[in-house]
């Protein structure tokens, strides 16, 4: 499966010029309940979770365990509570589809509008070869024999 990364504008925090930024995010659709929603996330090698604000597990009516309770520091210290919960992800290409079900984390905080989707190790990148082209600005995703394959979603016709 092969991704174009985003473009995005951005200021460089030193000169105030315009940089143009390309980010390897994907579009990944999240099933619940109460139906599904396709959302644009960042694939994140330093990232050990797939992690989504908690307003998406609201929205679609996914079950989050408060038991399952844990907490992450992040970049600068600071620290967000997290949920656990389990959910069916699916990201499709042009001529293949992939579904599995996954255990993800839910960050429960007050939503943003800049809320970031990070597909991190465990329940996405532990079950792709991904090879991250910056200089063409692609990402491709081979799937592993460790992904738990919804049987009945593999192609596009």
């Amino acid at each position: 499966m092969r991704f174009r990364y985003r473009s995005v504008i951005s200021m460089d925090s030193v000169t105030g010029a315009q940089l143009l930024l390309m980010r390897p995010e994907i579009p990944i659709t999240v099933v619940g309940s109460r139906g599904c929603v396709t959302y644009s996330a960042l694939v994140d090698t330093g990232a050990d979770n797939v992690v989504f604000p908690r307003s998406i597990a609201d929205q679609l009516g996914i079950d989050l365990s408060p038991s399952q309770r844990s907490e992450a520091v992040g970049f600068g210290g600071g620290s967000v509570a997290l949920l656990c919960g389990t959910t069916t992800l699916e990201i499709a290409d042009a001529t293949s589809v992939l579904r599995w079900s996954s255990q993800v984390l839910f960050s429960d905080c007050q939503p943003q509008d800049d809320d970031v989707i990070l597909l991190g190790y465990f329940g996405f990148l532990e079950f792709f070869q991904a090879n991250f082209d910056g200089l063409r600005g692609w990402l491709e995703l081979l799937s592993n024999h460790r992904l738990p394959l919804d049987k009945t979603i593999s192609s596009r016709n």
